[in-house]
């Protein structure tokens, strides 16, 4: 092999070389195990994701309150926020920006960032609760890796997120079956405030009793015969939605 051959295989050798080692770098930036292992990883934590049985009942949701994580290093609370008005909520600060009568209506979504030991990503998760019982609505969970860029990654993760949670819009009828599931109808008295008033109190018990912020004006009678309890309440006026 003549000098002029052997300088040409060699120079051939070391494009051949940085070829492999181009390749193995471009696609992500990151070493192909590595990519491999988080791509794992990924699969595995999104799997994990879910939502409840009562997830059906998230369209009586009309108003979102998106409360800040603990630890958000990427803006993932804010990009909820964002998305919560493209996907049909209501975005409001706190529960006191609308009416008491809307208040039933209020939904709190708060969450959680982990990051993950190895592969430079993580996973989110958040949970749906009514603002008035506490009980969960529905929760979601994903989890990425920043190939292209913090920015895209935050914003399809919180996509995942709203997909899993499968809001439609705010729904008149998902409410009124939710509250009739949450709070059932109860026994009715057939009798009226004027009745209550009239009658000669047997008790220092009975009468029309109101609460210091007249909230709540109640009639208080005995109980019909064949009841297990003494007495019972007679809800004469409310102004609270619960």
């Amino acid at each position: 092999m003549t000098t002029s051959e052997a300088a040409i295989q060699e120079r051939s050798v070391r494009i051949v070389l940085y070829g492999v080692v181009l390749l193995w770098i471009l696609p992500f930036g990151v070493p192909a195990r590595a990519q491999q292992a988080a791509t794992r990883g990924s699969s595995q934590r999104e799997s994990s994701g879910k939502t409840s049985p009562a997830a059906s009942e998230i369209d009586a949701c009309k108003y979102l309150i998106v409360t800040d994580f603990d630890a958000d290093p990427y803006g993932i609370a804010k990009e909820l926020r964002v998305q919560a008005r493209s996907n049909g909520f209501t975005l409001i600060q706190a529960a006191t920006d609308i009416a008491p009568s809307e208040s039933l209506k209020v939904c709190v979504m708060s969450g959680s960032w982990e990051r993950w030991a190895q592969g430079g990503g993580g996973s989110v998760a958040v949970r749906v609760a009514d603002v008035a019982s506490g009980a969960l609505i529905g929760e979601a969970a994903a989890s990425g890796i920043s190939w292209w860029g913090v920015s895209r990654t935050v914003r399809e993760l919180v996509k995942k997120l709203y997909g899993q949670l499968r809001y439609t819009g705010y729904s008149q009828a998902t409410f009124l079956k939710r509250m009739q599931r949450l709070y059932p109808t109860r026994p009715r008295l057939a009798t009226t405030e004027a009745q209550i008033r009239s009658a000669e109190p047997g008790t220092p018990v009975e009468g029309i009793w109101s609460d210091s912020e007249n909230k709540y004006r109640l009639g208080i009678v005995k109980a019909p015969e064949g009841s297990s309890a003494d007495y019972v309440a007679v809800v004469l006026e409310s102004t609270s939605p619960t």
